[in-house]
């Protein structure tokens, strides 16, 4: 397994190299490239280069050396030193230069006992923090485009249903940004949305509502909460985009207790409510970016229209037929 890379990402590269670490987390979380970079690409300085040095006792906090804390995700705590952001999950650190261009990671062991809870938290996180600094800011979402051209975003949080209308929306003919994470940037019209592209992670229940996808369905890695994986490259062939921009369409997925899917349109103020839950850190005050971060999306509920979607349990079944229900619902 290689343990340095290059990726693209909209229009940065990110650079990496896990040093002496006996296993690579880092490429693992980064996404997934849809398009094939330009060949000038690989002779361009990175635009973020992530660098995975072994350590064999684990960490102290940072604030033994005067660093303050700023947030907390779970068992990782960040911290702010100067310009830096530290973050530890107390046995490593990863130390995020204010220019965002490079992260430093000190790794001890016991940290990648658990690779892919290391990979998908703690790393995942230096990284979207590092994309604030380039102007990027993360909202926990799918994104669909139609052909049409309208995209749709469909922010909420694990087991809201996000994933299974995801998949729902490409299976039947929508172009795919991604199924659980994307980038928010400026552009000239308003907003436009980055796929954060990745395998697109399942629980059996959903697996088998798409039984044109068992064939290339594989297992997901150990301390995963959910079941199966496909690559969306793979599963839906020649409709991959790097980015979705206006018109912009705003889906809030729940569980509906009930078979059938309800829709009805939210005003500004629920909507912009329900923006602000579906994205990261935009509370802190001590993270780069944020008042930028307010105003994009104060822009983006400006200018799109936003709907609550109860989704039934027969998406499960008929999968088609729901989301049908749901276009013409939104017209």
């Amino acid at each position: 397994m290689s343990g340095s890379g290059r990726r693209r990402f909209a229009d940065l590269t990110i650079e990496w190299d896990r040093g002496d670490l006996a296993l690579d987390p880092f490429g693992p979380i980064l996404p997934l490239e849809v398009e094939r970079p330009p060949a000038s690409d690989h002779e361009t300085p990175a635009d973020i280069v992530i660098e995975g040095r072994a350590v064999s006792q684990a960490t102290p906090s940072p604030a033994e050396h005067g660093a303050e804390p700023v947030l907390y995700h779970g068992s990782t705590q960040c911290f702010r030193r100067g310009q830096e952001l530290i973050l530890w999950d107390r046995a490593s650190t990863l130390t995020i230069g204010g220019d965002g261009q490079h992260i430093l990671a000190h790794v001890h062991a016991s940290s990648i006992e658990q690779p892919f809870h290391f990979s998908s938290v703690t790393v995942m996180m230096a990284v979207l923090l590092a994309l604030r600094s380039h102007g990027y800011f993360h909202l926990h979402a799918a994104g669909a485009r139609w052909s049409d051209g309208q995209t749709w975003l469909v922010p909420g949080e694990s087991s809201s249903g996000k994933s299974t209308l995801a998949l729902s929306l490409f299976a039947a003919g929508a172009s795919w940004l991604s199924d659980d994470a994307l980038l928010l940037r400026p552009e000239r019209e308003g907003v436009e949305a980055v796929g954060w592209a990745r395998p697109i992670r399942m629980t059996t229940a959903t697996a088998a509502a798409f039984p044109h996808l068992q064939p290339m369905l594989v297992r997901c890695a150990a301390g995963s909460d959910r079941d199966y994986e496909v690559d969306p490259r793979e599963a839906f062939s020649g409709r991959a985009l790097v980015a979705g921009g206006p018109p912009l369409t705003l889906v809030f997925p729940r569980i509906a207790g009930e078979p059938h899917t309800r829709v009805s349109e939210l005003d500004r103020a629920e909507a912009f409510g329900r923006i602000l839950h579906a994205c990261a850190w935009v509370a802190s005050e001590h993270l780069p970016g944020r008042a930028q971060q307010l105003e994009l999306l104060g822009r983006l509920v400006d200018t799109a229209r936003a709907f609550d979607v109860a989704v039934g349990s027969r998406v499960l079944t008929e999968p088609d037929a729901v989301v049908e229900v749901i276009r013409q619902r939104i017209g």
